[in-house]
């Protein structure tokens, strides 16, 4: 009985604008930061067991990056446009890790 009268509250306060009657919202966020073209940045991806590079976007290369004994990265490039090119590739671990 209470679940009932707690799915009736909610359905009642999702219902009490009129259909036609606009919701006002909070104005968007204005990015100021423009990425500078020829800028790239270097991501690694945490992932030392190979059964979980099914979660990146190339699971054969980090399959493969990950039994080499190096780490499977994402470098990212900003174009003249600003537009991000994506670039997955292996490096050597900066450090020593264990297994």
């Amino acid at each position: 009985m209470v679940g009932l009268l707690l799915f009736l509250a909610i359905v009642a306060g999702l219902n009490a604008n009129e259909p036609g009657e606009p919701i006002e919202l909070p104005p968007m966020p204005q990015l100021n930061h423009v990425p500078e073209a020829g800028r790239s940045y270097l991501q690694r991806y945490e992932i030392f067991d190979v059964r979980f590079c099914h979660l990146t976007p190339d699971p054969f290369l980090c399959e493969r990056c990950l039994r080499s004994d190096m780490q499977f990265v994402r470098l990212l490039r900003f174009n003249e446009e600003g537009r991000p090119e994506r670039i997955y590739g292996c490096r050597p671990f900066l450090r020593p890790y264990v297994h």
